[in-house]
């Protein structure tokens, strides 16, 4: 009896340690890698004193895969004062705002220019994205962040938001090109992680046909 339980706890251990190892993620790497290389930069801030030019940069990629994002380093020029953010936010949305929502949200920080964020393992499945990054102050007190532009254009051409209606390219998302700067580009960032671990199918069945084994031989001690 002793011994059969011996043998199924090792055949157990066996097969976890199958899956786990086949499933062990690689080491993180950039998913989205798209330098600061653009020709100009755009405003990406939520101003608290005056929330009608509040406008947001959104700029899309796609992964086939799942991931666990780690971090996000967002490349920006400073023209004002950085001590006074109310906060740093990224977010990836499945579409763009009044069709689309949230899917993941991290804050950070602003070191000199840029913007960085620990998205600390969440795991975005594969599919198309779109991703913002903005400084929440006071322009009056601390004037405005602007985030670096990528050329050439892959995917789609990022998209300006402002919501209050303040610089008269409407309420909803619009293409940059359209309004309000008239040239189409991508925004600056780098977004890495991990490929989400999968256990692969053979693995899967060898640690079935284990179990199965370990359960005919517990069936067999007993009936001794």
């Amino acid at each position: 009896m002793r011994r059969a339980t011996a043998r199924f706890s090792a055949l157990v251990c066996a097969g976890v340690l199958l899956v786990a190892v086949v499933a062990s993620p690689a080491h993180a790497a950039p998913i989205v890698n798209q330098p600061a290389n653009g020709p100009l930069n755009r405003i990406s801030q939520d101003f608290t004193d005056f929330s009608n030019f509040s406008s947001y940069e959104f700029d899309d990629f796609t992964t086939a895969a799942a991931y666990l994002l780690t971090t996000l380093t967002v490349y920006g020029v400073e023209q004002g004062d950085s001590s006074q953010n109310v906060a740093v936010t990224a977010q990836i949305w499945n579409g763009l705002p009044g069709s689309g929502s949230i899917v993941l949200s991290a804050n950070g920080a602003q070191v000199g220019s840029d913007l960085q964020f620990n998205f600390g393992n969440q795991l975005l499945g594969p599919g198309s994205y779109w991703l913002t990054a903005f400084v929440t102050r006071s322009f009056s007190v601390g004037g405005q962040w602007f985030w670096n532009e990528n050329v050439p254009v892959t995917g789609s051409a990022a998209y300006f938001y402002n919501p209050g209606g303040g610089f008269g390219c409407g309420t909803s998302p619009v293409n940059g090109s359209v309004c309000p700067f008239g040239y189409e580009a991508n925004m600056a960032f780098v977004l890495e992680g991990n490929l989400a671990p999968v256990p692969e199918p053979a693995s899967l069945s060898l640690l079935g046909m284990g179990l199965l084994g370990g359960f005919a031989w517990r069936r067999r001690a007993v009936k001794q």
